[in-house]
């Protein structure tokens, strides 16, 4: 379709959509009966009926251009608008069709026919360093830990969700970590199969929800309490953010309105919470107030087309992001909406978890300024992944230990954490005699954000995990030779395994692929799990080699 065909086609669909709002604004506002309208537009019934079919072919024939698509004439369609309202109002169909078509042909002599995007996409919060800001405080990171430990296995999980006392099908959270206060987590509109709904958050529960947090507070926005304005997020917005842009708009919109359903009745109760120094609570907080946004552009006889939704922060702003006290806030680093959130990507997840609640939502500000100690008990209960007891299998916790120092491996390589320090009581790589699941899990991890390594003056060029001060000392006693093909790494050479992996790959997605084996393979070998196969024994050499020369 040339440009000459396709501008009349685009002022006669113009034309044919005003006529019909002007004729629904008289018989709803106005209160005319549809003949009335019609008399005052000097249309008949049979005019009437002939403009539904030719709008339907006027659409068609748009959509099936070659180049252009209807979305194309968006912007000049936009133009005629007022000149089309002014000329319907003369009452002459003929002549006002071709005033439309004479105003078309100067504005396109003008310029070219702009092509716009069906689905919008607004400013990203993140700068060029690839941080954003996020509001920090114990409502929002309650939400988030909320959702960290539902999933599939919430029921399972110690000091997670749970049975409602008052209504045994809703399930409520009100075990947050380290963080006071008397809190109940629950789902609005939810009272009967709340449980599905639990069961049914994942990471990309979190992803959306720190990309929108971190959208409120750009402060590009100006967003405190009171709001004047909600920020808008498209489609294309949250498709792209959330790493799924291979997946059509078609299949992502019913993804995402799942998503931000759950978002906007997901509610935290609290009470006896210090706030502004006074004990106070708040009750049903939510992490955002969702409205849809709708595109009228293309609003004919269907359905209105949704392209979006407009967000205002929660009631927790009223006491932490408002205009008249010091904003409760805290970096957020691109690098983790980058990280996969499949669920059988574990140490990614781990990841997410970890760095959302110890150095982003954390809930205070303590983490800027000094180190953050944590059993692995409690990391593991944190980021949802400690069963209770009974549901743990036999080789839990040989996998779950893999998971995380893999996960911390990355946060190191991916620098969302400066520094981790092994407590001297945690397991070497294949101490596996009686009683070390429970001296893992009570041993502890020290992890150190790049702000309070900058805090506290800390020059570390290269992050790198400290291992336990024996270990330590095995390391500098001796040069370890690479081990032989069909043996288990010694410690040492683990270690020097794990380190080399950290500062070379962003993640060990990316080492697996360069030592050509799976991620569990290379993960068991590289903590003294399993002997690595003789073809990846000979990369590991030759990467232990590589390493030794730089």
């Amino acid at each position: 379709m040339n440009e000459s065909t396709l501008l009349t086609e685009t002022a006669h669909a113009v034309y044919v959509r005003n006529l019909l709002w002007a004729i629904t604004e008289r018989v709803e506002q106005e209160r005319l009966s549809l003949d009335a309208a019609l008399a005052q537009l000097n249309l008949s019934t049979k005019e009437l009926t002939s403009i539904a079919p030719e709008l339907s072919r006027i659409i068609k024939a748009t959509e099936n251009t070659a180049n252009m698509t209807d979305d194309d004439c968006v912007e000049l369609a936009n133009e005629l608008d007022e000149s089309v309202e002014d000329l319907i109002e003369q009452r002459a169909w003929a002549a006002s069709l071709q005033k439309t078509m004479e105003i078309g042909q100067a504005l396109l002599k003008r310029q070219a026919v702009p092509k716009a995007a069906k689905i919008p996409r607004t400013a990203s919060p993140f700068n060029k360093e690839g941080e954003a800001v996020v509001g920090n405080n114990p409502p929002c990171h309650v939400l988030f830990e909320a959702v960290a430990k539902g999933g599939p296995n919430a029921r399972k999980l110690e000091n997670g969700w749970e049975d409602s006392s008052v209504n045994p099908e809703q399930a409520v959270f009100k075990t947050p970590q380290r963080v006071k206060g008397d809190w109940t987590v629950f789902f609005d509109n939810a009272l009967t199969g709340s449980w599905t709904r639990v069961e049914g958050l994942s990471a990309l529960h979190t992803k959306l929800g720190l990309f929108c947090l971190a959208k409120i507070c750009d402060p590009r926005n100006q967003m405190r309490h009171p709001s004047k304005e909600p920020v808008g997020v498209s489609y294309e917005d949250l498709r792209r953010a959330l790493g799924l842009r291979e997946m059509s708009i078609e299949k992502f919109k019913p993804l995402a309105d799942s998503l931000v359903r759950d978002w906007a009745d997901l509610k935290a109760t609290v009470r006896g919470i210090m706030i502004n120094g006074k004990p106070d609570g708040i009750a049903e907080c939510s992490l955002f107030t969702i409205s849809k946004v709708w595109d009228k552009q293309f609003e004919f006889f269907e359905e209105r087309q949704q392209i979006g939704w407009l967000f205002d922060p929660g009631p927790w702003a009223k006491h932490y992001f408002n205009r008249n006290a010091k904003p409760w806030l805290s970096t957020l680093q691109n690098t983790v909406l980058e990280l996969d959130h499949r669920g059988i990507m574990r140490a990614d997840t781990l990841v997410l978890h970890i760095a959302t609640l110890l150095f982003a939502v954390a809930g205070g500000d303590q983490f800027k300024e000094q180190t953050i100690a944590r059993t692995v008990e409690e990391l593991l209960e944190l980021a949802g992944e400690l069963p209770e007891p009974e549901h743990r299998g036999k080789n839990w916790a040989n996998r779950t230990r893999a998971r995380l120092e893999t996960a911390l491996d990355t946060m190191l390589a991916s620098k969302l954490a400066a520094a981790v320090h092994y407590g001297p009581t945690y397991p070497g790589g294949a101490e596996n005699g009686k009683g070390w699941v429970e001296h893992w899990l009570s041993a502890t991890i020290t992890l150190t954000s790049p702000e309070a390594a900058a805090f506290l003056g800390r020059d570390i060029p290269d992050p790198v995990a400290q291992l336990p001060a024996r270990l330590e000392r095995k390391r500098k006693a001796r040069k370890p030779e690479p081990t032989p093909p069909g043996e288990r790494l010694d410690e040492p050479t683990a270690a020097r395994l794990r380190a080399g992996i950290a500062q070379r790959f962003m993640n060990q997605t990316q080492a697996a692929q360069h030592f050509g084996c799976s991620q569990s393979a290379l993960s068991r070998a590289a903590n003294g799990i399993n002997a690595p196969k003789p073809e990846l024994a000979a990369k590991i050499q030759k990467f232990l080699g590589s390493l030794d020369t730089e």
